[in-house]
């Protein structure tokens, strides 16, 4: 991803198995790679958001936009942002994805929801 006066573009791609999908790619982050969303927010200290609901949101929404809150190594302040995400199939395999394409503003004064919000991240 580029960060250039707070916007960040980033490609992922995900597994769509159930209960939670593995990364199988992501353009900003390769650490997340080979991890759920779930290992993510572990990762990245995000207590705010239900990583299950996150994932289920990019699955239902074929050809559209999801909107999140976004926070790095548990910072107060989150960025917005939104990935537009596609269903995809490797016709090779039959394998299921999802892949999005993003971009957001990092930390520009929004405030992270509480800890107890279960929102999937949404916005």
């Amino acid at each position: 991803g580029i960060r250039n006066n707070h916007i960040w573009d980033f490609t992922l791609l995900y597994s769509v198995e159930t209960p939670t999908g593995k990364c199988v790619a992501h353009g900003a982050h390769k650490e997340f790679v080979g991890m759920t969303i779930g290992q993510i927010f572990d990762l990245v200290h995000i207590s705010y958001a239900d990583a299950d609901a996150l994932h289920e949101r990019f699955m239902a929404a074929d050809r559209s936009w999801v909107s999140y809150l976004w926070s790095d190594d548990g910072r107060e302040v989150c960025g917005k942002l939104a990935s537009i995400v596609n269903n995809i199939t490797d016709v090779s395999n039959g394998n299921s994805y999802y892949i999005g394409v993003g971009v957001g503003t990092i930390f520009c004064r929004w405030t992270c929801p509480a800890p107890t919000s279960r929102t999937g991240g949404a916005v």
